[in-house]
């Protein structure tokens, strides 16, 4: 059974005790997690948002990144097949654009994590929210 975060701004400050609840229930340095990227003509943005991504993530412990690419056109898949190489990315690259919540659901069905954590590839919020 996987645990779900989704973060958005609300999400953190309308709930922030689900944070503190999982940080005081389970020691998630001993769990994966899986941390989903839906992206979509996010090419001038998505290596920057990655490389902040993973420099976190590396502090937590287990982790995967699943990256969707959503059907982009501007090369945004280019940049996601270069970066899936130099950091063991997990990328899924959809044919056609579906819409943020299927490659949501794309990458969720791809993910091996005890935790689960959505965020977006433009870093509305920062990778540090993430517990």
């Amino acid at each position: 059974m996987s645990v779900i975060i989704t973060l958005s701004s609300s999400i953190i400050h309308t709930h922030p005790s689900l944070f503190t609840r999982v940080k005081k229930d389970v020691d998630i340095h001993i769990l994966m997690i899986s941390v989903i990227v839906p992206a979509y003509n996010k090419c001038d943005e998505i290596e920057k948002a990655l490389v902040e991504l993973i420099e976190v993530m590396e502090r937590v412990g287990e982790y995967e990144i699943v990256v969707v690419d959503d059907g982009s056109y501007d090369g945004t898949s280019t940049v996601l097949r270069r970066l899936g190489r130099e950091y063991e990315l997990t990328c899924v690259f959809l044919e056609r654009n579906v819409g943020k919540g299927n490659a949501i659901r794309e990458g969720f069905l791809r993910s091996k994590g005890d935790i689960v954590v959505f965020t977006d590839a433009d870093r509305d919020l920062p990778p540090s929210q993430i517990p």
